[in-house]
């Protein structure tokens, strides 16, 4: 592990009475930080001499200013991180950071979005719904203690409602449309008061008998809920509201969606709640409330080109809104990888989600470019803003070092499946894992999700126009170049070569855009 010689903002351990331990510190204290190249990411351990000046900053603030060179003290390590990074000016109220060392002290990513106090529209938290905690339990002592450690997780409601009475009661208000679903559950687009959130429903296994086995355990359900409250420190995931337990058939007013959604000649992988055996009388069920991150890339879902409709084989996406995404993604997920350990392990177009943030500009960039001259561009053409979503397949470590995955190599319907081309990543994400564990971290399996999606994204792309393949004496357009840099990554990460890729991770390929000043470093800092 490369050491650095520079002043760095670090991410402090968040353990029992660890302010006190900084603030009287005699010996050393251990901080998660590990370099590669110029980039300082967040694993590993370093124990730092107590002769370094060491502090900590604000009055609760879980950070911890290390100087080592030029002999700042904490004080005046901040008024220059302040003075020389406008992004830190607020760093007192910052939770955590991941790092970025260049030659001078940089302050970089902040992971925590500062989110206000959030009311979930379903109603479940006690300070939304009063009332909620004086309605009887409906599930008997063994039952409550099976679903014990979903209802322990944070932001989940710690009692079990009437599915149907909970449908009853808010379906005047509450407007629920089926947007998708897959192997796991199904999603839903709610909207209560001119507001819009997205709900995933996910059907649970039984405590024993029938149903024990058919659907989403207890743990797999907790551990996505714990990943949906750590990862949307990070920009580019998605923003989790709340979630809730709910018991009994599915109401009525959901088995009409499905029905409607079926009717529109939609793939159904979900089981057809028209059949009286498909779920339980008392079946459990997880729904999941989280922020509407738009619509997914699945083709003729987002079509920002006032398409008309979509006919298989159509290209719709500019090379300006291809590059957009496909940044953003990875500087998302290498942040996810350094920040928790993270793969997500089943990043097929429906799980990447799409909005329009402000009025799409994606024309072509006629200004001319040395073709062979390193100029960055930005990741920011087209006010695309990209959210990734659904870690049912993740695989991270929680701030209490708890590893959170699940075992997709069991999965037959996965590993088995055919007609498509993300079932062939999840055999190739099985031969790379080898003989190791689900558990463990193999940060691979993240870039054969983005040669996956890189194909795809070029399969859609808008050809260039004439003017776009104009060259004069050495210079391109930039928009040819673009997708130059494109095909070249795609080539890069060619499936045929997977087991000679030199690039093993998200970050690599994050590194490689930033040495090759395809990109700007400042906009993964501020990104």
């Amino acid at each position: 592990m490369a050491k650095s010689t520079e002043q760095v903002v670090v991410k402090r351990h968040r353990k029992e009475n660890d302010l006190q331990t900084v603030e009287k510190m005699t010996t050393s204290v251990t901080i998660t930080i590990a370099t590669k190249g110029d980039t300082a990411l967040l694993h590993g351990s370093v124990q730092i001499p107590p002769e370094h000046d060491v502090d900590t900053v604000g009055d609760s603030s879980p950070l911890v200013v290390l100087s080592t060179v030029g002999k700042l003290g904490p004080k005046e390590s901040m008024n220059r991180l302040r003075t020389e990074n406008p992004q830190a000016s607020s760093l007192h109220n910052i939770d955590e950071v991941t790092m970025l060392l260049q030659d001078k002290l940089v302050v970089t990513e902040t992971l925590n979005r500062h989110r206000k106090e959030i009311t979930p529209i379903h109603g479940y938290t006690p300070k939304a719904n009063p009332a909620f905690h004086e309605q009887p339990a409906l599930l008997d002592a063994g039952a409550a203690s099976y679903v014990s450690p979903l209802l322990a997780c944070k932001n989940v409601s710690g009692r079990v409602e009437n599915f149907q009475a909970w449908t009853d009661e808010r379906m005047p208000s509450l407007k629920m449309q089926k947007i998708g679903e897959g192997s796991f559950g199904e999603v839903y687009r709610a909207t209560s008061g001119g507001e819009t959130v997205i709900m995933k429903i996910i059907p649970l296994n039984a405590r024993k008998g029938r149903g024990s086995r058919t659907f989403t355990s207890i743990e797999a359900a907790a551990n996505e809920v714990q990943l949906l409250e750590k990862m949307q420190r990070i920009p580019g995931f998605v923003e989790f509201r709340g979630a809730g337990v709910l018991q009994g058939s599915m109401p009525s007013q959901l088995v009409t969606e499905w029905n409607d959604y079926k009717a529109q000649g939609r793939t159904v992988e979900s089981r057809d709640p028209n059949k009286k055996n498909t779920y339980l009388e008392n079946q459990l069920w997880l729904l999941i409330e989280m922020s509407d991150a738009g619509t997914n890339l699945n083709p003729g879902y987002y079509m920002p080109c006032d398409t008309p409709c979509y006919t298989p084989g159509d290209r719709y996406l500019s090379v300006h809104i291809i590059w957009d995404i496909f940044w953003q993604i990875v500087r998302a997920l290498a942040k996810a990888e350094v920040y928790a350990e993270f793969e997500h392990r089943d990043l097929h177009l429906g799980n990447i989600c799409v909005r329009n943030i402000r009025a799409i500009c994606d024309k072509e960039n006629l200004t001319l470019v040395p073709s062979a001259e390193a100029t960055p561009i930005s990741l920011d053409n087209t006010g695309v803003q990209v959210t990734i979503i659904d870690y049912s397949l993740a695989r991270a470590i929680t701030d209490e070092d708890r590893i959170l995955s699940y075992d997709f190599m069991k999965n037959d319907s996965l590993l088995k499946g055919e007609g498509e081309l993300q079932y062939d990543i999840y055999r190739y994400m099985a031969k790379a894992m080898g003989k190791k564990s689900c558990k463990e971290f193999v940060p691979k399996t993240n870039v054969l999700w983005l040669s996956y999606l890189i194909l795809k994204l070029l399969e859609v792309t808008v050809e260039l126009s004439e003017e776009a393949k104009f060259e004069e004496s050495g210079r391109v357009t930039v928009t040819a170049k673009m997708k130059a840099i494109m095909e070249e990554v795609r080539d890069t990460t060619a499936l045929s070569q997977r087991e000679n890729w030199v690039l093993q991770s998200a970050g690599d390929i994050l590194e490689l855009g930033t040495l090759n000043k395809w990109i700007s470093l400042a906009e993964i800092i501020d990104g």
